[in-house]
């Protein structure tokens, strides 16, 4: 699992972080739904164990916004947008 996080090393703001969340999220969102799940999941669990808190609220919005650049099923990439925003508290 990627957990390299170049943006944070960089600055300890909370738009490098969530740029860096985004970014990669973003790279993946076109994959089928469970897969996305999995590798989401995978990814929030390496963020918090390294970094020790939660994703930023903003990844939301630059991962919808980078995806849109990103996938090449769109389709796909709205399905797991959707299910992303149907499952967070």
């Amino acid at each position: 699992m990627r957990t390299d996080l170049g943006f944070i090393h960089k600055a300890n703001s909370v738009f490098a972080q969530s740029m860096d969340i985004a970014s990669f999220l973003a790279s993946v969102i076109d994959i089928e739904q469970s897969q996305y799940e999995i590798i989401e999941k995978g990814f929030h669990d390496g963020y918090t164990s390294v970094l020790g808190r939660n994703f930023p609220y903003l990844y939301i919005l630059l991962r919808n916004i980078l995806s849109l650049g990103f996938a090449s099923n769109q389709s796909t990439m709205l399905q797991n947008m959707a299910k992303g925003l149907n499952t967070k508290k």
